[in-house]
């Protein structure tokens, strides 16, 4: 599988849109010759989502990233901390097809948490084979304030401009506690105000 990076927004949004769409190609697999038949094609799956580090400086995550973007970053920018996932997803079906994997921090058991830092593109695909495994790490900043999130992954289709035409699959990241890294607010009245996209 090919994988881009890909920015959105711009300001912070844009800053951490790029910050968490850091990727490496860690795993492939390729052990099929011909087309799969069509009752065995799967839309593209989040098999596994792995919570790696908590706290983390974006500058430490960024320096055992391979394939980071060369994008400059401000000190603040490099010390702000946040949550490190590895994802494992599978692609399955003709090689050229366009994915595009999203992130959003929501209130565990509630709504998403507000705001463009929270709501990001991880990365856009383009399957190189007919059955991969990637392993995908990404960056997502410290939540507003103390309390229980999860994060739900979503694969959307993409069209060849890349404009998004379908919905793939989705999963959400075990239930986690966050310690209030960075200001605090209280996470449910803020995410009250936001509105799901």
């Amino acid at each position: 599988m090919k994988i881009t990076l890909k920015q959105a927004g711009a300001g912070v949004a844009a800053t951490v849109g790029v910050l968490a769409s850091l990727v490496g190609v860690l795993t492939y697999i390729d052990d099929k010759t011909t087309d799969p038949p069509a009752e065995r094609k799967s839309p593209p799956l989040i098999k596994a989502i792995t919570l790696h580090d908590t706290g983390e400086p974006l500058g430490d995550f960024l320096r055992k990233t391979p394939n980071s973007s060369g994008r400059s970053y401000t000190a603040a920018e490099l010390r702000r901390r946040g949550y490190s996932f590895l994802l494992e997803v599978r692609a399955e079906g003709p090689p050229g097809t366009r994915l595009r994997l999203r992130w959003r921090l929501r209130v565990a058991g509630g709504d998403p948490v507000p705001g463009a830092d929270y709501d990001q593109v991880a990365s856009d695909f383009r399957t190189s084979a007919l059955d991969q495994t990637e392993e995908v790490p990404v960056w997502v900043p410290d939540p507003v304030g103390p309390g229980r999130y999860v994060v739900r992954f979503t694969f959307q289709r993409l069209d060849d401009k890349g404009r998004v035409v379908g919905f793939a699959s989705e999963k959400d990241s075990a239930p986690f506690n966050a310690l209030c890294l960075g200001p605090c607010s209280s996470p449910q009245s803020s995410a009250q105000t936001g509105s799901d996209r």
